[in-house]
């Protein structure tokens, strides 16, 4: 896992299996490459297992403005309880009443 910036603003983050060394590398000396030519520092981070680097990379493009085209991937859906649900309801009635008011 590596975070690509140009100069202190996160610009790419992205994965590497097994090289990061050459993942960086081509980065950085192909001119084809989408993100060669915009970056100038890099922070790389280990993540032993494959499911944490997903969750990983989800977050950190979630947090952080970047030029990622990928979208983060979280586990399923989880639907609010129907108790929460109903109180967020009411509490936004009650504010448009007091707006009207």
């Amino acid at each position: 896992m590596y975070v690509l910036y140009r100069e202190e603003h996160p610009y790419y983050i992205g994965k590497s299996g097994n090289s990061l060394f050459a993942r960086l590398r081509g980065h950085a000396v192909n001119p084809r490459r989408r993100y060669y030519n915009f970056w100038n520092y890099f922070s790389a981070f280990a993540v032993p297992d494959k499911k944490g680097r997903d969750e990983l990379e989800g977050i950190l493009i979630a947090a952080m403005p970047t030029a990622n085209g990928a979208k983060p991937r979280f586990g399923a859906k989880e639907r609010l309880p129907k108790q929460v649900s109903n109180l967020m309801k009411k509490l936004r009635q009650a504010r448009i009443e007091t707006a009207l008011r």
